[in-house]
């Protein structure tokens, strides 16, 4: 799905205007994450905590991610991004 296909189906689900559109372009623009593939070999750095493609946190350690609340479950996301920061504006 295109980033104005997401944005129109917002509209109608939510029921707003046109207007909306341009703001949703703009917050999904600003604050989409940079996903890496891992099949691509695109692997985070060693002893980093990360998100998959699902929104769980893994931490990353050694080749291998483990399950952020069970050290022991070891598996392969398809894909990561960083934990977003937070910060003031």
């Amino acid at each position: 799905m295109t980033d104005e296909e997401m944005a129109d189906k917002y509209v109608i689900d939510t029921g707003n205007n046109d207007c909306t559109i341009e703001a949703f372009l703009a917050g999904l623009k600003a604050g989409r994450p940079k996903w890496h593939k891992v099949a691509d070999g695109d692997l985070p750095n060693d002893n980093r905590t990360v998100f998959d493609e699902a929104g769980d946190r893994f931490y990353y350690f050694r080749g291998h991610f483990y399950y952020e609340n069970d050290s022991i479950f070891d598996r392969q996301p398809i894909a990561w991004c960083d934990i977003p920061k937070y910060t003031e504006e």
